[in-house]
């Protein structure tokens, strides 16, 4: 008897397709569905009525391809549409599809079916259900609660975590030699037990291997799963160019460039260039993909690709679709960028697309510095700079940062909303590895700072000599009265003395000594940058190519050998600081106002987790840090250096912004309406992420002051811009310059 489409379906079977959907969807409400491959059509079915679902899935499944999504839709769409990221509703497990040796494969380095098994079993966390697809294992891994997605965000972070759940075992066969594709999409459809497999000649039906619905865990359990011979860092990071490769699996265009490299336009090239030169040994991979051009020249090719690492990022897929149709008409990756496909952790600097945050102690790939943010005579330079020293656009880039803030600082503050101001002063991290031109590049930008406070000081200087002068003559005459006084013959002419001296006494101590001018330090102690705030008015930074700063924080230089953090974390917010010394004059200090800028080793950087406090009582949340890729191996020896009359361009605008008047009360800028609805919509953005599994749950001790710090890089971008006038604080904050800082921030 040949059973149609049209017949009751079995009892048996429309059971074991009903138990392994409850078992996966639970009780999550929703939306779900039957995709049949042959007739491209969709049967949705609420998740209240899931053996209605199972009865149809035996009526179609036994003579055709049928799917199902693994994870739930918020809503039932048409016949003709299947599920979207946008609409998916929850996400009750994790799992994955094992291709093997023996299925309607096109690849040849699949494991066989006994060698995934016995991989799986090795895993410390087995599956809760396998499947045995005819030509491949379907696996999941049941959570012990459902993840109900709230919004976009909630969406876009799932799929995030499912991916590197995933990425870790693809890491894990590449090393074995096998491959495995990367199914971790919401969206993904896969076969139902009880159905059959009709992509080969002979049908083969779908059969569970394993159901253990009781074997649940938790999420947070799963993503750390320690996996048996699980490679060390370096390890990965010498096994990972076989998983970068993957992307032309996943990308069609940059699959196009590879297989038609012979004859592939410079436009194509070039695009292709920003994406794959950002991957791990992605130089050598747009070497062998070049190779095949008639024209290819290596270095003609370092020189591409180094001008392509200085661009404002990869190659966007929206960029793609516009200027090259037709490879992306079936994507189905839901990414901004080929270049996050391989590497989830990439960010595109956008306030709605946050990439994984990473920590120090790990393998890192970060966004290019977006150094458009720049008004043109500060942007020219850190480009110029960049190019002439063969650096990173990063390290002038967050330099220019802190020689702009020790320009300013004191002379204006922004308010971001009544009530919240923030002073100008700002924290700046540029961690690189020896080799990289640090000193150079700090030394190139400061020289404006260090000229205009030589030119200050010989302005001053011959005031700070005439005072020095009428100290020297009045404590003279105090001596000389202070003699008479123990010679006179009566008490009443002693007294009239020691008064007179009294008197001229505090007439010293009313003068005072000018302070010659000093804008920053280098080499200091905290004692010795205590006494230069409080000669500077309050203002002085510190900028420094080298790491010594930290040492002096955690207090290598105090008694008590133990941190002493009061100085430094009033100095950011500009607090009132007192500083009692034994034997000489307390020294107070109304607004101090301290501005860092320090490029300092990533294992130095890495190292500032483990000193005791520093990020207990927020000292490390409050820098801005950049951690630039290098460039050391692929620099070009004969660069071009700084044009004069960007040098010319770049020591008047410091000099404008230098000579900003500077009073007891800074100017106050304000936002304009555009700036205002920009940083609202950013601050609640941040408030989101600090959540507990929010994107900055993790460093919220550098998340809850993103806000101000941006609010800081915004102010420093508005007078930078607006270096022409004489009190821009006068002049409202644009959009424009708010979203360049939000830019920057993220």
């Amino acid at each position: 008897m040949i059973e149609t489409e049209s017949m009751i379906p079995s009892g048996d079977a429309v059971s074991e397709i009903l138990k392994f959907l409850q078992a996966i969807y639970g009780e999550t409400e929703g939306y779900t569905y039957i995709w049949l491959l042959k007739k491209k059509k969709t049967l949705w079915r609420p998740l209240s009525n899931l053996r209605d679902m199972a009865e149809s899935a035996v009526r179609f499944g036994h003579s055709q391809d049928i799917y199902f999504p693994v994870c739930p839709q918020v809503k039932a769409l048409t016949e003709n549409e299947r599920g979207t990221l946008v609409s998916v509703h929850s996400m009750t497990c994790f799992y994955c599809d094992f291709d093997c040796q023996g299925g309607n494969h096109k690849q040849k380095n699949l494991p066989t079916f006994e060698e995934v098994w016995e991989w799986l079993m090795s895993l410390p966390y087995p599956p809760s259900i396998i499947l045995f697809t005819g030509g491949g294992i379907h696996c999941y891994w049941l959570f012990d609660k459902p993840w109900i997605f709230e919004s976009n965000d909630d969406r876009q972070k799932a799929q995030e975590t499912s991916r590197l759940w995933q990425k870790r075992f693809i890491r894990d066969f590449a090393k074995r030699g096998w491959k495995l594709d990367n199914t971790s999409d919401l969206t993904r459809v896969l076969r139902l037990p009880g159905t059959m497999n009709c992509k080969g000649d002979t049908p083969i039906p779908v059969q569970i291997l394993t159901f253990e619905p009781e074997r649940r865990y938790d999420i947070h359990q799963l993503v750390d799963m320690p996996m048996e011979g699980e490679l060390n860092s370096r390890d990965c990071r010498d096994n990972r160019d076989g998983i970068e490769h993957m992307i032309f699996d996943r990308c069609a265009f940059l699959r196009h460039c590879r297989d038609d490299a012979g004859t592939l336009a410079e436009p194509e090239w070039y695009a292709a260039i920003s994406i794959l030169a950002r991957l791990f040994k992605g130089v050598d991979m747009v070497h062998q993909i070049s190779q095949p051009y008639p024209n290819y020249d290596r270095h003609e090719t370092d020189r591409k690709i180094l001008h392509a690492m200085n661009d404002a990022g990869p190659a966007t897929c929206h960029r793609i679709r516009n200027e090259f149709p037709g490879y992306c008409t079936e994507c189905r990756e839901q990414v901004k960028s080929p270049v996050v496909l391989v590497n989830p952790s990439k960010s595109l600097s956008s306030s709605d697309n946050w990439g994984q945050i990473v920590p120090f102690n790990g393998d890192y790939e970060l966004p290019e510095f977006p150094v458009d943010v720049f008004p043109g005579w500060l942007r020219d330079t850190v480009e110029a700079e960049a190019i002439a020293l063969q650096v990173p656009m990063g390290l002038p880039g967050m330099i220019a940062l802190s020689i702009l803030s020790t320009a300013v600082a004191g002379k204006a503050e922004i308010e971001l909303r009544p009530g919240w101001k923030e002073s100008l002063n700002l924290w700046v991290i540029a961690a690189m590895d020896p080799g990289n031109r640090k000193s150079k590049t700090f030394s190139n930008l400061v020289r404006p700072l260090a000229q205009w406070e030589f030119e200050k000081q010989k302005e001053v200087t011959p005031l700070v000599k005439q005072a020095e002068s009428m100290k020297k003559l009045k404590e003279g005459q105090i001596n000389k009265l202070q003699t008479d006084a123990v010679k006179a013959k009566n008490t009443e002419t002693a007294e009239e003395l020691a008064m007179k001296a009294a008197s001229i006494a505090c007439e010293i101590e009313d003068m005072g000594i000018p302070s010659l001018p000093k804008l920053y330090l280098d080499d200091h102690t905290q004692e010795k940058l205590v006494i230069a705030m409080s000669e500077q008015g309050g203002r002085i930074a510190i900028l420094s190519s080298e790491a010594g700063l930290f040492g002096l924080i955690e207090g290598r230089y105090t008694q008590s050998g133990g941190p002493n953090l009061d100085v430094y974390l009033k100095a950011f917010s500009g607090d009132p600081l007192r500083v009692d010394r034994i034997g000489r004059p307390s020294i107070q200090i109304d607004k101090p106002l301290l501005t860092i800028g320090v490029s300092v080793q990533p294992d130095a950087l890495r190292g500032l987790l483990d000193v005791p406090h520093f990020r207990g009582r927020g000292l490390l949340g409050r820098f801005a840090y950049a951690i630039p890729k290098s460039f050391v191996g692929y620099r070009k020896i004969d660069a071009p250096s700084v044009p004069e009359s960007v040098k010319a361009a770049y020591q008047a605008g410091m000099t404008r912004l230098l000579n900003l008047p500077l009073s007891n009360s800074p100017g106050v800028i304000q936002l304009s309406q555009d700036a205002n609805q920009i940083f609202r919509e950013f601050e609640q953005t941040i408030e989101y992420y600090l959540r507990p599994f929010g994107k900055l749950s993790g460093i919220i001790d550098w998340g809850a002051k993103l806000c101000g710090l941006t609010g800081r890089i915004a102010g420093l971008l508005h007078l930078a811009d607006n270096s022409f006038s004489s009190e821009p604080w006068h002049v409202p904050l644009s959009g424009n310059t708010m979203q360049a800082a939000t830019k920057l921030s993220m």
